[in-house]
């Protein structure tokens, strides 16, 4: 018992003025307050709920004299964090979604990721593999808008191969919408992927052109002369009727 509970209860004693009954409860709540003084716990002078001192053992979610109880260390911290905070660095943070300090104090997350019950994840919402970029989910290992990280573009006829932008096609083709194809010979391809050429023409070397000795032109990859070609007169596919002979592109009995 502390010399100041001491000396009002002696006081108290002294007083005539102070009911027997009321004595004995003053007299009481001085010697419970003692006991658990002599357990490291406090209590008021009218020996009301106790409360638990620093360095006390206490129960998580139970208040402390002075801070609040330490989830880890389950005693009671003037510098600990009311749940689900963790002090990390002098700051109370939620490991279960601080991209600084996910899951632990000081480990972050990398870009594009966030923190998700302690753990690192791509993205906010996207599935395993595939990060948020611009708000939309891709596989930067294959993406070729987005190979390797969120906005590096492959070149022309590249593809994104494990995350970096490669020609997976053997020499001297290149991929066109997921197809090898020679661009120097294709003529849905002329020169580079997409470059359609004209009726009549080929790719020679990435080039559209008519190959074919005037006056004939290219039909189905055969040098014709429209002019007297009754299978294609006047124009590749075109055919004369039965008894009909071509003659200056046009069909004529």
């Amino acid at each position: 018992m502390d010399y100041n509970r001491f000396d009002e209860l002696a006081k108290t004693l002294a007083d005539r003025s102070i009911s027997r009954r009321e004595t004995l409860r003053r007299l009481g709540a001085g010697l419970f307050g003692a006991v658990l003084a002599s357990v490291g716990i406090a209590a008021d002078a009218q020996g009301a709920v106790p409360c638990k001192q620093t360095g006390q053992r206490c129960k998580a979610g139970k208040e402390c004299c002075s801070g609040n109880c330490d989830a880890s260390t389950k005693t009671c911290s003037a510098s600990s964090c009311a749940p689900p905070g963790v002090n990390c660095n002098g700051t109370c943070v939620n490991v279960s979604t601080d991209i600084t300090n996910c899951g632990t104090c000081g480990k972050m997350c990398a870009t594009g990721q966030s923190c998700v019950a302690g753990l690192c994840v791509a993205g906010t919402s996207c599935p395993p593999s595939t990060v948020n970029c611009n708000g939309t989910c891709v596989n930067v290992s294959t993406d070729i808008t987005n190979c390797g990280a969120c906005g590096k573009v492959c070149g022309t006829g590249q593809a994104c191969v494990a995350g970096v932008c490669a020609n997976p096609c053997a020499a001297p083709t290149v991929m066109c919408n997921g197809t090898c194809v020679n661009v120097s010979a294709d003529i849905t391809n002329c020169g580079q992927c997409g470059v359609v050429c004209g009726t009549r023409q080929a790719c020679v070397k990435g080039v559209c052109g008519n190959v074919c000795a005037a006056p004939t032109v290219m039909c189905n990859g055969t040098c014709v002369n429209v002019y007297n070609d009754i299978k294609n007169c006047g124009a590749c596919g075109k055919m004369c009727g039965t008894g009909q002979s071509c003659t200056a592109g046009l069909c004529v009995s």
